[in-house]
Parts: structure tokens; C-alpha cells; sequence
């Protein structure tokens, strides 16, 4: 079970690292298309993740993770909040708090979580598949995955709810196989309207 949890840690900081190199403002495709194209100009804000991203970040779950079975990690950088929670059996849940410094709109989301933009994000996975993709009447998306890593079958779920005009926030779980009432709980309790796809 360490090796999978240790696998989890660095498959996840190699993610983040690849990630925070990602300005979101910038989609960093062939055609470098801007991420936002805003009508928010006159109203951009600073890239620099404030104090109060910071405390929205760490109080998104509220006291759910707080237990001695979790260990939780956070970490500032350009763009974003990111706060990593890892369970002593290999399970996982990181939430990105992600800033938009121009605003978006839906279509920035749909551009943001493209295929290529999930080759990066789920690289460090041996290989992924997406099962499923929802969202309910408030806008809040779920992406339904499986994916590999060491040799061992994962559910993933991955939320993208939008928060304020220029914040995103992202909650992915990651479970084994056979988890699945254990990954209802959690989801049921960050996000009762949209638990899963299905």
C-alpha cells in the first residue's frame, strides 16, 4: 500500500509541477490560443494567488478530510491554489483553486479541459480513459475517468465547479477499484447536486 501511496504523492507533484507551468490565461496548444479571450479587460486581475484564495482553497471541504487518516499538503503558486489530501490506504484528492485573471466564460472552460489539456493533467498515469461527462443546472462539470498507475485500476472523479467571476475550483478523487461506496461518501459530501455521472 505504500508504493501505491508513494506513487499517488509523486504522480501528483509531477502533475502539479507540469501544471503550474500552465499560465490560465494561455492555452498552450499549437495555435497558442488564448485561454480567456476576455471581455473583462479594463477589470484583470493580479495572477498572484492572495490570502483569501489561500483560506478558500484550504476551507473548500471543510473539516471532511480533517481526520488522522489524512495527511494534507497545499501549495502557492502563479495562478493557483493547489491542496493535496493523501490517505494512509492510497487514496487521493487534490483541489485546485485556479485564477482566471481576465474572467471566463463556458466556452474558456470547454477550451481549458480539452484533450490536449488532459494528456497533461492525467500524464503521469500509466493510461486513462474517460467514462463519463456531466453537469448539472449550475454549471458544475464532472469528468468520470479510469485510469492506471503501477499496475493498479483507479476510479478518478474530477469536478470543475465555477467560483467567482475570475476563480475556478477543481476537486479530483482518486480511489481504487472496489472503493466505490467509500468515493460516494466523499463525493456526496463536497457535492451533493452532481456525486456521479451515472
Amino acid at each position: 500500500m505504500k508504493k501505491i501511496l508513494f506513487s499517488c504523492i509523486g504522480l501528483l507533484l509531477f502533475s502539479a509541477c507540469r501544471l503550474s507551468a500552465f499560465q490560465p490565461t494561455l492555452l498552450r496548444t499549437p495555435t497558442s490560443t488564448p485561454l480567456v479571450i476576455s471581455t473583462f479587460n479594463s477589470s484583470c486581475v493580479s495572477t498572484e494567488p492572495t490570502q483569501k484564495d489561500i483560506e478558500r482553497a484550504l476551507s473548500f471541504t471543510e473539516e471532511l478530510f480533517d481526520t488522522s487518516n489524512w495527511e494534507r499538503s497545499y501549495s502557492v503558486m502563479q495562478g493557483r491554489v493547489a491542496v493535496t489530501w493523501l490517505h494512509v490506504d492510497g487514496f487521493l484528492a487534490y483541489l485546485e483553486a485556479i485564477i482566471f485573471p481576465c474572467g471566463y466564460q463556458e466556452a474558456d472552460i470547454d477550451d481549458y479541459f480539452n484533450d490536449t489539456n488532459w494528456e497533461i493533467i492525467l500524464s503521469n498515469y500509466d493510461s486513462y480513459e474517460m467514462k463519463n461527462e456531466c453537469r448539472n443546472d449550475s454549471a458544475l462539470r464532472l469528468y468520470e475517468f479510469s485510469v492506471m498507475a503501477t499496475d493498479v485500476e483507479y476510479e478518478m472523479r474530477y469536478w470543475v465547479m465555477k467560483d467567482i467571476n475570475t476563480r475556478v475550483i477543481t476537486l479530483m478523487l482518486v480511489f481504487p477499484l472496489g472503493f466505490e461506496s467509500m468515493m460516494n461518501h466523499y463525493a456526496d459530501n463536497i457535492f451533493p447536486s452532481l456525486e456521479t455521472c451515472e
